[in-house]
């Protein structure tokens, strides 16, 4: 019988195929991995960007229905946002990559001077609407944001976005804004009884409205947080019982005045 010779066959990769191979995937990995990061990050940025909008949506419901505006400390913002956006507060201070967000407020709020806002309660009201009532929510994806601004106009550069501002509005950076402007009307309450008569907001003491001297009415000027429960009462002040009650969604003017019998509150 004739000999036969017997060839294997080669399997497997030789040494210069497999350094060939990963040559390719190295490039492939240094062409898409920028590509893959790019797509990661901006999905954390469209994300935060809803995440800080639901926040400030839940601040304004707090300040809407406590009648009270936090201060910048993390102890005051953080838990009156958590409430009504129902997330536990490192969920608030804290963004999805682990960075500290931080509330800026206009160092105006009240004032024509850069003040330390300290924070507000409504309990009789404001005797002057506010000068620049505006709060930022701010969030850094590649960091903690920085401090609040202590200036106005410090204040103003992030809220334009002005040329130079340390906090620039971006894929990872995310500024929202509130304007509160909308959210203050204005009360007024003219007495025309020579004895006070007296208003209260929401559960609050009564404050007396002076009365009509000379002829010339009594009257009070307040700027209140929307949606405020203003009470009127009845002269004298601190006896009169309760007039009528109005919910204040937009400006409001009352008369306490006379059908020549009796004395009641009227919008006018």
């Amino acid at each position: 019988m004739q000999g036969k010779t017997t060839r294997l066959k080669q399997t497997g990769f030789t040494l210069m195929e497999l350094i060939g191979a990963m040559a390719i995937i190295g490039i492939l990995a240094a062409v898409l991995a920028p590509a893959l990061t790019d797509a990661i990050d901006r999905a954390y940025g469209s994300a935060e960007e809803e995440n800080v909008q639901m926040l400030v949506e839940a601040l304004e419901q707090h300040i809407l229905e406590n009648k009270t505006i936090p201060n910048q400390a993390f102890a005051n913002w953080v838990p009156a946002i958590a409430v009504f956006a129902d997330l536990a507060e490192d969920d608030v201070r804290f963004n999805a990559r682990g960075f500290s967000r931080r509330l800026y407020v206009d160092p105006r709020f009240f004032t024509n001077t850069d003040t330390n806002f300290g924070g507000y309660t409504q309990t009789t009201g404001l005797t002057a609407r506010p000068v620049s009532p505006r709060i930022m929510l701010v969030s850094d994806l590649t960091g903690d944001a920085p401090a609040p601004p202590t200036t106005s106009a410090d204040f103003n550069a992030i809220w334009d976005q002005n040329a130079g501002v340390g906090v620039v509005e971006g894929d990872q950076v995310k500024v929202q804004r509130l304007n509160l402007a909308g959210r203050f009307h204005r009360v007024l309450l003219v007495n025309s009884d020579v004895q006070q008569a007296s208003f209260a907001l929401e559960a609050a003491g009564a404050v007396p409205v002076p009365g009509a001297v000379g002829g010339v009415d009594g009257s009070v000027t307040r700027y209140l947080i929307e949606n405020t429960r203003l009470s009127v009462n009845f002269s004298p002040f601190p006896s009169g019982g309760l007039n009528t009650v109005t919910i204040v969604s937009r400006e409001v003017a009352m008369h306490y005045t006379t059908d020549g019998s009796s004395w009641f509150w009227e919008r006018s």
